[in-house]
């Protein structure tokens, strides 16, 4: 039941921003063929930046005037180019508040032009009404762990109503790729146990408690090897930045990878970093009516990760 209210919230609001957006794309073919022969049309959405583009080649006629065509609709960006030679016509284009104009004059009887307005998606909710997106949990498997993604076109029926043909750019499918594990089974016991008294002693409100808790790191720190945690602490943040972490991770089938960012610390109440309970990889693909859905795996490469902090901790261990 609730599922269905969810559905049918989701299809009003495709298709209320899709017949806003068609108002503006058919006064624009239609002022267009009063004077050049429509060749092809083509709506593009990227979904990031939640923008759709709207593509129109054209011929221009024999006998065209020096005129003016102007388009009401508030814009992001409009560009105008030739296509043989490849060249882009801002002569032609003029940026109005409420619009834009195309200028005939610059342009050549007989020539093929393609016009791009790029339009605002006002409503934040459209790419998740519009798609189904799923991804799955952490699923071991031999040396490798892999992750499932899916993205799904829905309410097609509202779109090939409005367009002969849409292209969905960049879809985002977010992966949380649990790391915390790795790192905590590879670190030495004593360094565990100080970590997790410091992060106890930052829970604590309570004074008694808290004194032994500052007893019980003094009594840590004494057993512990000569060598700088923090340091090593440090050395291990490295493994986390995106440049560094995409080495671990390979995306597969219809996806691309994109990029990745660390999640919530492991130790939330520490007042410096230790490693993440995960990192979250976000992966890309595209969809239009041909390919509605699309679907792909992620791979970490966790045993490979883990070569990694062991390198890192090494030193704590050779200094023991």
């Amino acid at each position: 039941m609730a599922e269905n209210l969810v559905d049918s919230v989701g299809r009003k609001i495709v298709g209320t921003v899709l017949e806003k957006l068609a108002k503006h794309t058919i006064k624009v073919i239609k002022e267009l063929k009063k004077d050049f022969e429509i060749l092809g049309e083509e709506i593009t959405i990227f979904c990031p930046e939640c923008i759709q583009k709207h593509s129109v080649v054209f011929r221009v006629k024999k006998g065209i005037l020096d005129r003016k065509k102007e388009f009401q609709g508030k814009v992001v960006g409009v560009s105008l180019r030739s296509i043989a030679p490849l060249q882009t016509m801002n002569e032609a284009i003029r940026i109005l508040p409420d619009g834009f104009e195309v200028l005939t004059k610059p342009l050549s009887t007989g020539e093929i032009y393609i016009l791009e307005v790029e339009y605002e998606i006002d409503n934040p909710r459209f790419i998740d009404s519009l798609v189904h997106r799923q991804s799955s949990p952490d699923t071991p498997k031999g040396k490798i762990r892999e992750y499932w993604m899916h993205a799904q076109l829905k309410h097609l029926d509202i779109f090939r109503k409005l367009y002969n043909n849409i292209n969905l750019q960049d879809l985002d499918v977010l992966v949380d790729v649990a790391v915390h594990q790795d790192v905590k089974t590879s670190i030495p016991k004593y360094f565990k146990d100080e970590l997790e008294t410091i992060a106890r002693w930052a829970r604590s409100v309570d004074r008694e408690e808290k004194g032994k808790l500052d007893r019980r790191h003094i009594q840590l720190r004494r057993r512990k090897p000569k060598v700088d945690v923090f340091e090593v602490l440090r050395d291990l943040q490295d493994l986390f930045f995106p440049g560094t972490f995409r080495k671990f991770v390979e995306v597969r089938r219809d996806f691309r990878y994109h990029y990745c960012y660390r999640g919530k610390d492991f130790y939330e109440t520490l007042p410096f970093p230790t490693w993440p309970k995960t990192m979250t990889v976000i992966s890309r693909t595209n969809l239009n009516f041909d390919k509605p859905a699309a679907e792909g795996r992620l791979i970490y490469k966790y045993k490979d990760f883990k070569k990694e902090v062991e390198k890192i901790l090494k030193i704590i261990r050779s200094s023991n």
